[in-house]
């Protein structure tokens, strides 16, 4: 782990990453965390019953002040994991990217332990290039025509977004190449197919703009 233009003790910074740190322990040094530069060339997070872990790559973030952050990027994640009476399901990512990101509201709630009256993130622009995952069905068997394993893709997820005094005041989505492929044999499978389709295969954008002053969301485009 590599942090630089830190005002984070060494020791605090191992106590971030040792897996052992309770909520009171690492809330104070999340929250006065500052950073020019954090490099972590992997990070491997294991399930506390060892049955499954999830790697991330290459993960670089640069201006970090206090649950703020100038630029973020991971080149991807692996991970595997076992459901019970079924098999193995796998997931795989490609690179993310966030620019201007502000992750400070919800600070508090780290803080009190209570996500229910949390603010949202505020993200500038995000960009997630490809993710895919099996899982697999309990209900069909491994050897059943066409496998048990459901299929989950996305080929890209693009957003940008500009801020007002913490409220949104545009914003743009577009997701492309979601498709869900369930096996053959499923229940879910079966129903697909008396409508003629063996999987779903969809995009989607989004476009809209916030008017604080009238309080009101304008919806330009919502396509599926």
């Amino acid at each position: 782990l590599e942090f630089d233009g830190t005002n984070v003790t060494k020791d605090e910074v191992a106590k971030l990453f040792s897996g052992t740190g309770t909520r009171e322990e690492l809330t104070p040094i999340v929250t006065k965390l500052k950073a020019s530069k954090i490099l972590i060339p992997d990070l491997v997070v294991v399930a506390k019953d060892a049955t499954g872990t999830l790697t991330f790559h290459d993960f670089q973030a640069a201006g970090i002040s206090e649950g703020k952050i100038e630029h973020m990027s991971l080149a991807g994640f692996d991970g595997t994991g076992n459901v019970p009476d079924a098999g193995q399901l796998t997931v795989h990512s490609g690179p993310i990217v966030i620019d201007g990101g502000d992750f400070s509201h919800l600070l508090p709630a780290l803080r009190d332990g209570d996500f229910t009256g949390a603010g949202g993130a505020q993200i500038t622009h995000l960009s997630w290039q490809g993710f895919n995952m099996t899982i697999p069905d309990k209900d069909t068997p491994a050897t059943a025509d066409g496998g048990n394993l459901f299929k989950l893709a996305i080929g890209s997820v693009e957003g940008q977004g500009t801020y007002a005094g913490g409220l949104p005041a545009k914003g743009t989505a577009e997701m492309k190449g979601f498709t869900l492929e369930p096996p053959k044999a499923s229940k879910f499978g079966r129903s697909l197919a008396e409508f003629g389709y063996d999987r779903i295969d969809l995009g989607f954008t989004m476009s809209g703009s916030y008017d604080a002053n009238a309080k009101t969301y304008v919806l330009d485009d919502y396509t599926i």
